[in-house]
């Protein structure tokens, strides 16, 4: 805390902060036994600390499994994916990491199963052709109130054909 300040001497500051920058060492000799300088530079340098930490660690922020969980959603609208905050956190990390390869394989079966696998965290069967264009899509799960049919929904909505259809069932697993 500056107690006086002399405007046309700015050495003769008094203050009972003794910290000064790290900073200090960068600029001419002339400069580093400025006390004043110093304290000035040292509210400069705990404001962007925090800034070059992030940049330091920016590789982790791209990254799903290592970004901090409030850098979720920017990082799915990176990828085009709108998140569902009622998934676990480690299935919203998978989507994020596995979106590019869902998008290649839209509208086909692997693109479904895929999408279902890490929703509902086991494999569906999904049987073609049941009846004209029309796909039959099973989940058989420990616990079926856990799976949101909705949800479930409206990953075949967006992972099926235009032409086909579907029915679905999700079952407790024996």
């Amino acid at each position: 805390m500056v107690t006086a300040i002399d405007l046309r001497q700015p050495e003769s500051v008094t203050s009972d902060v003794t910290e000064v920058s790290s900073y200090l060492q960068y600029l001419p000799a002339i400069y580093r036994d400025n006390i004043f300088l110093g304290q000035f530079l040292y509210i400069i340098e705990n404001i962007i600390k925090p800034i070059e930490g992030v940049i330091d660690n920016i590789a982790c922020y791209f990254d799903p499994y290592l970004t901090p969980e409030e850098f979720l959603p920017w990082l799915a609208g990176w990828v085009g994916l709108t998140q569902d905050e009622s998934w676990p956190l480690e299935q919203r990390r998978e989507m994020i990491r596995r979106a590019a390869e869902l998008y290649r394989w839209r509208s086909t079966r692997r693109g479904l199963s895929e999408h279902l696998r890490i929703y509902a965290g086991v494999a569906p069967i999904i049987e073609d052709n049941v009846a004209p264009n029309t796909l039959a899509v099973t989940l058989v799960v420990d616990d079926p109130t856990v799976v949101d049919e909705a949800t479930v929904r409206a990953i075949i909505e967006a992972h099926r054909p235009a032409h086909a259809s579907y029915r679905l069932e999700i079952g407790r697993a024996m």
